[in-house]
């Protein structure tokens, strides 16, 4: 009995309790009630103020009215929504399409007593030309265009890119018709494409700039690690001949903006590129090739044993001339007129330090004077580069006592780059010379006696090494030459008595 009037007492007590959280409840809840709202605006058609104008707004929990503009196309109105956050939508039928034009924000009525929701309506639709135009070189100075025609370029209108590679606009068209579209990329080739559209499309239309041209060679000229321009240097493209056995001038390849070039990959040939300054104010070298040419791709002689994707780069740097001594170095060059052809009657001289490095360039005048000045003490090379020919530069050496060395004679012929001590022109002192090359002309076999031991090398017109091999003291060595071409060879010596060089003849 007792254990009952428990029970009932607990139950009872439980009751009271929710009852006082029901009381609780309803006290919060009536000091969280929501207030007014004023929602306000302009309304537009293609922005000219909409007058007299209804404007719906709806709220959460199915709240609803209208409002119209003034003479201004302003409206306002104040909703009293039940919650305290919710969203809030107004619209307008624009005059023009007779379509719904609206737009929704949130509220929260503790904290935003005022809303602003703004609409515009008629806005003009077209046709919406945009893309991204890819691996434009970075820093990249001129603008990329793309350009655009509706009557196959009788007349054409421009899309400039803007830096981060993108282009958008939006045109006015009344009919449906076909696009077209151009882009002259970094390597000077026409991108076109065209596509048929409708008057209210949108088109998207990617380009890469700086492709990788199909079936081509192509590379970067730089000054300093900068790119090139095309009014500071020349490219000059120089095809293995190989019924001559020579290089022979084939072409100038333009150098776009960016440094860039390109030009069609012949899988049989072997190319040779130079790079030459435009004047002597452009204050660089032309390409240093110290031997002529060799084959291989640290000199830039190109041909099927490179990778078609491999980019080529070529470095020039700019000159290193002493400018503050009273040196000079002046003479003439003399080309013969056979060289003077298209692509070999460049004037361009070196000026090597005592390593061989290029410090100055110049280019002989009308008639074929050189000059460099502002020389300090020291050793130096004067160097007449023609392509394809093996040369050797002219040591000079400027001191005090002897400030100014002119006179120099360089003479340029088919048989190579000479001056007065050039490979055996000039007769070979005794103590110097201990190998003995005979006979000379030669045409099966050529003998060599040495009275010394020496290190031979042979090469050919074109600066490639025939054979090689040590001499040793009192040894004749006899080299069967039936296999070779007729033509000039240099047999280059080193010994301990010194280097030189003996020029013998194939008939």
């Amino acid at each position: 009995m007792l254990l009952q009037k428990l029970l009932k007492f607990q139950n009872t007590s439980l009751l009271v309790q929710k009852f006082r959280y029901i009381i609780l409840l309803l006290m919060i809840a009536s000091s969280l009630q929501a207030t007014p709202v004023v929602i306000k605006g302009l309304v537009t058609n293609n922005s000219v103020p909409a007058t007299r104008t209804w404007v719906r707004v709806q709220y959460t929990q199915l709240g609803d009215t209208a409002v119209m503009t003034d003479t201004l196309g302003n409206y306002e109105v104040t909703i009293n929504p039940r919650l305290i956050r919710g969203s809030v939508t107004a619209s307008f039928i624009d005059t023009c399409r007779r379509d719904s034009i609206g737009d929704t924000k949130p509220f929260d009525t503790s904290t935003t007593p005022t809303i602003i929701i703004n609409l515009n309506g008629c806005v003009p639709s077209g046709l919406t030309l945009g893309g991204f135009v890819q691996n434009i070189p970075n820093p990249y100075t001129n603008p990329v265009h793309v350009l655009y025609s509706f009557n196959q370029f009788q007349s054409q209108d421009t899309l400039e890119v803007d830096s981060t590679g993108s282009y958008s606009k939006t045109i006015q068209r009344t009919t449906p018709g076909l696009l077209e579209y151009r882009l002259i990329d970094c390597n000077s080739i026409l991108i076109q494409d065209s596509i048929f559209y409708n008057v209210q499309d949108t088109i998207i239309k990617n380009f890469d700039y700086c492709a990788v041209p199909i079936n081509s060679y192509f590379g970067i000229v730089r000054l300093n690690g900068a790119p090139t321009s095309p009014n500071q240097c020349a490219l000059l493209l120089y095809e293995y001949n190989v019924a001559d056995q020579a290089m022979t001038f084939k072409d100038t390849v333009r150098i776009n903006f960016g440094g860039r070039f390109s030009f069609p990959n012949n899988s049989g040939s072997d190319y040779l590129l130079k790079v030459v300054p435009t004047s002597n104010q452009q204050g660089f070298s032309a390409t240093y090739y110290p031997s002529g040419y060799s084959w291989a791709k640290n000199s830039l002689v190109i041909g099927p044993h490179l990778s078609d994707s491999t980019a080529l780069i070529i470095d020039l740097n700019q000159n290193q001339s002493n400018q503050n001594g009273n040196g000079i170095i002046a003479g003439e060059l003399r080309v013969d007129d056979n060289l003077n052809v298209l692509g070999y009657n460049g004037t361009g001289i070196h000026l090597l330090d005592k390593n061989e490095r290029p410090i100055d360039y110049q280019f002989a005048d009308a008639s074929g004077n050189f000059r460099f000045e502002n020389l300090t003490s020291g050793d130096y090379y004067v160097w007449f580069d023609q392509c394809g020919i093996p040369t050797e530069p002219i040591p000079v050496t400027i001191s005090n006592t002897n400030e100014k060395v002119d006179g120099l004679i360089i003479t340029a012929n088919q048989l190579g780059i000479s001056y007065d001590n050039f490979v055996s022109i000039a007769p070979i002192t005794d103590d110097i010379q201990h190998i003995n090359a005979y006979p000379n002309p030669f045409s099966r076999q050529l003998k060599l006696h040495g009275s010394t031991n020496a290190e031979v090398v042979v090469f050919n017109l074109y600066g490639q090494p025939i054979t090689n091999f040590n001499l040793t003291e009192n040894e004749t060595r006899i080299i069967d030459t039936t296999a070779w071409a007729e033509g000039f060879y240099l047999i280059n010596v080193h010994s301990k008595h010194g280097d030189y060089s003996i020029k013998l003849l194939k008939d």
